[in-house]
């Protein structure tokens, strides 16, 4: 499970959970999973299924109401695990904002299809895979993936052009 925990990580914070709670969702998935684990079907790829309590974990944590009311400052989402050190500075502020351009464009997506955009076009997963792992239809996982993608163009598009619909 210890090659696992670094990309638990990443999933979590690109499903929307901030940096200073890492740590602590990343711990709750893995209890979880712990608790499943006998579920566990070796015949199928590990991080789908991984994927899927992550995604839980995620959820239940921006719902919370303590998580509602803060939001995720510029600080958090510099510091994201994701920079790239010897870079030059304007390099670094442009990644920057790219960063928190397409984080901002997922947290504009509602959880069900926030974890099929993630896993399909982020991590590469197969749908079959996703939908497995989830236990929805493989068309529905096509239809969310497809709302998805336009939700993600639009809610860049609306940030690109300061907020303005």
């Amino acid at each position: 499970m210890e090659p696992h925990i670094a990309w638990l990580h990443v999933q979590l914070r690109r499903l929307g959970v901030a940096e200073r709670d890492l740590a602590d969702m990343t711990q709750e998935t893995l209890v979880a999973v712990h608790g499943r684990w006998m579920e566990y079907d070796p015949e199928r790829p590990l991080r789908p299924w991984l994927m899927a309590f992550a995604a839980r974990v995620a959820a239940n944590h921006r719902r919370r109401a303590d998580v509602r009311r803060e939001r995720t400052g510029l600080m958090d989402t510099l510091d994201d695990g994701f920079a790239h050190h010897g870079e030059a500075p304007d390099d670094m502020v442009a990644a920057a904002q790219d960063r928190a351009l397409v984080l901002a464009g997922l947290d504009a997506l509602d959880d069900d299809r926030r974890v099929v955009f993630v896993a399909a076009e982020i991590e590469g997963m197969t749908m079959p895979d996703i939908t497995a792992s989830l236990g929805i239809p493989l068309n529905t996982g096509y239809t969310r993936l497809r709302l998805a993608r336009a939700d993600f163009v639009a809610a860049v598009t609306r940030l690109r052009s300061g907020g303005r619909r």
